[in-house]
């Protein structure tokens, strides 16, 4: 899950006047079950459709966005592909018809804010160009806070 809150931070920069550690989402945990799938992490699928993981976790969503469309014309339910928002990890994009066939079940979910370990990993995440100032005023103005001052602050509810 820490991907996904990666990837929603990445484009939550963006102009963002809220902080991003209060931000609440719904967020838990699916049972998934005969989803058909493109996985762009296998260096093979990555060459068998011409693009390299550079393109897939640019800032151009172009290529996602064509490969997305191709394998939803395919029948497959969905994309798995490396986390733009954080390196070395993995996000999986499920299509509404699978969920629409019963493939995608919710076991749990509420909302939630961001978990404090992400303070953690904020250093990797890859902000989109437009929100890279932003985000790096972000980061330092959390490491001046130390890590005490942010447990305390973003007390988890």
């Amino acid at each position: 899950m820490l991907a996904s809150w990666c990837e929603l931070f990445r484009h939550f920069m963006e102009g963002a006047s809220v902080d991003p550690l209060e931000v609440r989402r719904r967020a838990g945990r699916a049972r998934m079950s005969g989803l058909k799938v493109v996985d762009l992490c296998d260096p093979a699928i990555q060459a068998a459709l011409g693009v390299i993981a550079d393109e897939l976790t640019g800032d151009d969503y172009d290529v996602c966005q064509d490969i997305a469309d191709a394998a939803r014309g395919a029948g497959l339910d969905g994309v798995m592909a490396p986390s733009a928002g954080l390196p070395g990890y993995r996000t999986l994009a499920i299509f509404p018809s699978a969920i629409n066939r019963g493939l995608v079940a919710e076991e749990r979910s509420r909302v939630q804010v961001p978990p404090i370990n992400l303070v953690d990993v904020l250093e990797q995440v890859r902000a989109t160009p437009s929100g890279r100032a932003g985000f790096a005023k972000y980061r330092r103005r959390l490491r001046r806070m130390g890590r005490a001052t942010l447990r305390r602050r973003y007390r988890r509810r």
